[in-house]
């Protein structure tokens, strides 16, 4: 038998949100697995989320299991370069050999195009209940862009005039402590960046927009934005003149700087928040789902705290890997007993 090894993985829970009665799991049928499908064979299935390169996402294993829509997207970096050392006794230093991946051999790989494979995120959906496991640069926000362009009107044209959004669940213990203390205040950290961040729709202004025209949720940040204020803030509250304050932008470029937005009320007044009001607090508490676990946190009413670790549904789930992939059976099992576990709590 082949040698195998078990990695811990956490798996997540998320709600497709599509307008209408559409179901996610049946369009997927339709677009990738059913006889005839369009996109049945994945050189058919490339999208770039960047146009400025040749790198690409592609949804690779494809299949329906007990109704569950099972997939692995893979994030494909081109003309990516790997640096290898020569691990060796004896020497003052590992000598290093920097390779692509035309130099790599394998059997029956020899008269094909190879590429290195960067990151892989899996999911399996049930209507519209999805399971996913990300990676480090394949995560839900970039499954969601893949899915509305392959689906969309430029291609299957499945989606009408919606789009598909993800939405976090919390956890039953979240939930409950929700439903007895709602949220009075959710902190989101963003990287600053020094130029404004664009999706395939929303355009970072520098403010938390509730929703854009497309039902996006935007909290990206950009210290030289004018419409954001956010760098004109930091330097009227550092008292620098003009000239630092430009050199220190300069400097600013290339650090790893985060900015801490709180959406609360105002202290004092009429402390009860309107149901409108309540409403937009529990939809931003619940809307970002692209977020790391440790870049939100949710302020109970009173003064208890929830991070994005303890508010969301997620389980760990052990991922078999051989040398030629992983255990894809062994996931998709574990992916429908996790759903028909969550389904219903969620």
């Amino acid at each position: 038998m082949a040698r195998s090894n078990l990695t811990p993985k956490t798996a997540y829970y998320k709600k497709a949100i599509i307008k209408g009665d559409k179901k996610l799991s049946v369009l997927l049928n339709k677009a990738f697995t059913a006889k005839h499908a369009k996109y049945g064979e994945p050189s058919l299935r490339h999208f770039k989320p960047n146009g400025n390169t040749e790198d690409f996402l592609v949804l690779n294993e494809v299949s329906m299991i007990s109704n569950m829509f099972y997939g692995e997207l893979v994030y494909i970096e081109r003309d990516k370069y790997q640096t290898i050392l020569k691990v060796e006794q004896g020497v003052s230093r590992y000598s290093q050999q920097t390779v692509t991946v035309d130099d790599v051999k394998i059997s029956g790989f020899e008269n094909h195009d190879k590429e290195f494979v960067e990151n892989t995120l899996y999911f399996g959906v049930f209507e519209n209940n999805v399971v996913l496991i990300q990676s480090s640069s394949v995560k839900v926000n970039k499954l969601r862009d893949y899915l509305n362009y392959i689906l969309g009107e430029s291609h299957a044209d499945l989606l009408d005039d919606s789009i598909i959004l993800f939405q976090d669940k919390p956890s039953q213990e979240a939930k409950k402590l929700l439903e007895q203390t709602p949220a009075s205040a959710v902190k989101i950290s963003q990287q600053i960046v020094a130029t404004p961040v664009t999706s395939n729709t929303v355009a970072a202004t520098g403010k938390i927009s509730p929703s854009s025209t497309q039902g996006y949720k935007s909290a990206s940040f950009t210290f030289d934005s004018k419409s954001s204020g956010i760098w004109s803030s930091i330097v009227e509250h550092l008292k620098l003149d003009k000239q630092t304050a430009s050199k220190l932008k300069d400097t600013l470029v290339d650090d790893n700087l985060y900015v801490d937005v709180v959406l609360r009320k105002k202290v004092g007044g009429n402390r009860t928040l309107s149901e409108s009001g309540q409403e937009l607090m529990n939809s931003i508490a619940t809307s970002f789902s692209n977020l790391a676990d440790e870049d939100f946190e949710i302020t109970l009413q009173g003064g208890g705290k929830l991070t994005g670790k303890e508010y969301r549904l997620s389980e760990k789930i052990k991922v078999e890997v051989f040398k030629d992939g992983i255990n894809h059976l062994k996931l998709q099992t574990d992916f429908l007993e996790f759903l028909e576990k969550h389904i219903t709590d969620s």
